[in-house]
């Protein structure tokens, strides 16, 4: 493809049924966004060219992702630069140019038993903030899992991969899906009116769910649900219970999870200000109690150094 010869690839990071992603150089063109010797992601799709349907699909995926750049608050949102598009009377080719932070996922990192509870609290505020970001522009993700979800060297996260994602009102328009061959999102962490099997439409609240399986995952090291059968994944989604949680995590932490995954959307958070409010300041609670007692450690050792020479000086 032409506007190929703008970019230099460096590596393919992913590549599936429909879509291609790939680290490429920018060295020259048209692009007045990017510097010349910057590193991007680019998404394509697979083939040579691609169909009509596929090229709106990204063209989709390009402009929600510019709406929610556009927010004030889409730091923790990963950038879309520009979208690259090329008809010919053999076809069309088209490709989403994002930002690139060498970043890894955070399914890649998360630990065998868990991130212990400090981590936790860190990355979850982050995610949390960042859907909020995108509930705040009417933008629905529908495939919150921790493989679209990356990090880079500071700890700092961002939400990829909006190739899923509908604006609100969209969603509002929709008849319920009938189908799992129709369902958008990734089968593990969807919502149980994402499956097809209940008559209710997707709303900001189906990622309320997802989120609460990312964190449980986050937390446990694994997915509460351990099958690959379609339809018993669709049958745990619908009616059963999470299993429980280490028991040594902090009660309120669970609590948030627990009211996340809620099989019925009108008992889950009605809004995603209530988890972030929650989960800063347990995080602010635990990071006083930390300091506390740090602070205490060093009363006792100043005390006992005080102790010591007194007693030298008697």
């Amino acid at each position: 493809m032409e506007f190929y010869a703008w970019y230099e690839p460096i590596s393919v990071l992913h590549t599936s049924k429909h879509s291609q992603v790939l680290r490429a150089r920018y060295k020259a063109g048209k692009d007045d966004v990017i510097q010349n010797g910057t590193n991007v992601i680019i998404k394509t799709h697979t083939t040579e060219y691609t169909s009509l349907v596929t090229a709106e699909h990204f063209r989709r995926e390009y402009n929600i992702g510019k709406i929610i750049n556009s927010s004030e608050n889409s730091s923790n949102v990963v950038r879309y630069l520009s979208l690259l598009e090329k008809k010919t009377d053999a076809g069309q080719a088209i490709a989403i140019v994002i930002e690139d932070y060498t970043c890894k996922s955070l399914l890649s990192i998360i630990p065998q038993g868990g991130f212990d509870v400090a981590t936790f609290l860190n990355h979850s505020i982050q995610i949390t903030k960042g859907l909020l970001s995108v509930h705040d522009c009417r933008i629905v993700h529908k495939d919150i899992k921790p493989s679209n979800i990356i990090i880079d060297d500071n700890s700092h996260i961002m939400l990829i991969d909006f190739g899923c994602a509908s604006q609100l009102q969209e969603e509002v328009e929709k008849t319920p899906v009938k189908s799992i061959q129709r369902i958008y999102g990734t089968l593990a962490y969807v919502s149980p009116e994402q499956t097809g099997r209940i008559n209710r439409t997707i709303d900001f609240r189906s990622d309320f769910y997802s989120l609460g399986i990312t964190f449980y995952q986050l937390l446990s090291g694994k997915l509460p649900f351990q099958t690959n059968e379609i339809m018993k994944l669709v049958y745990c989604h619908i009616a059963s219970k999470l299993p429980p949680l280490p028991s040594h995590l902090p009660k309120v932490i669970v609590d948030i999870i627990n009211k996340l995954t809620m099989k019925d959307c009108e008992d889950r958070y009605q809004s995603c200000k209530i988890p972030f409010i929650l989960l800063t300041h347990n995080h602010t609670r635990s990071w006083n109690s930390i300091r506390s007692t740090k602070m205490q450690g060093v009363i006792r050792k100043r005390s006992t150094l005080y102790r010591t020479l007194s007693y030298r000086d008697t």
